[in-house]
């Protein structure tokens, strides 16, 4: 990976001096410089790359993988996809990383599913998921967070030297926070939105407990369950 090229780019935005970066979108063409514009969209093109090259190495250690399991949900997502019409729908996989909750779609266009999820939710709770998903693919959600931590970046002189840092440290930036905030409130929308197309209907409170997998939910990156699920019209 470009860990050096990172950390020599980050740490050449001390010149720019802090800010405090209040934005869910921002325009990579723009900046107080031509120097901060070049950095900011080199810092965004090495976390993208970045992202495939570690997604690359995750498949070919097994860490990302499919099995007859991976079936199920890859046809919700294809229905969930269809039913946008979409041109293209997100390859999908099994991901051996914990940490990253039970689904996360990556800036690069991938999905990946905790395992955990046939145990933690019925195909209900999982429509859901795969639902909320597909929004941060749609809106391009998380494309524009890598882009919000790369003009933080830029903004804060931090050095963030890898893209799965970048996406772990861009709450420590009020604008990454703020911005991921309103991404999920948004994928909320959209994943209620869809379930109720379809005529279904959640116990909206069990199944954030469960998708949490019994541990206490997190308010970090989502507002608290009691006001997601006050936003459920079922």
């Amino acid at each position: 990976m470009k860990i050096s090229k990172l950390a020599i780019l980050a740490a050449g935005a001390l010149a720019f001096g802090l800010a405090s970066a209040q934005r869910t979108e921002v325009d990579l063409e723009t900046g107080e410089t031509a120097m901060q514009i070049s950095l900011q969209k080199e810092i965004f093109g090495i976390l993208i790359s970045d992202t495939e090259e570690v997604h690359g190495e995750y498949k070919s250690k097994g860490i990302f993988y499919k099995n007859a399991n991976l079936a199920k949900y890859q046809a919700i997502f294809a229905d969930i996809c269809a039913n946008d019409k979409a041109q293209t729908c997100p390859p999908v996989y099994f991901t051996k990383r914990q940490e990253q909750g039970i689904a996360s779609m990556y800036p690069n266009g991938v999905l990946a599913i905790n395992e955990s999820i046939i145990e933690r939710i019925d195909d209900n709770g999982a429509t859901f998921v795969l639902a909320h998903e597909y929004a941060h693919y749609k809106l391009s959600h998380s494309k524009q967070r890598m882009k919000v931590i790369a003009k933080s970046v830029v903004d804060n002189a931090y050095p963030i030297r890898e893209p799965e840092q970048a996406l772990a440290y861009g709450g420590m930036f009020e604008g990454a926070k703020n911005a991921h905030y309103d991404y999920e409130d948004q994928a909320d929308a959209y994943g209620f939105a869809y379930v109720k197309s379809k005529g279904i209907v959640l116990d909206c409170n069990k199944m954030f407990a469960a998708i949490a997998g019994g541990e206490v939910v997190s308010n970090d990156k989502h507002d608290t369950v009691d006001k997601r699920c006050a936003n459920y019209k079922g």
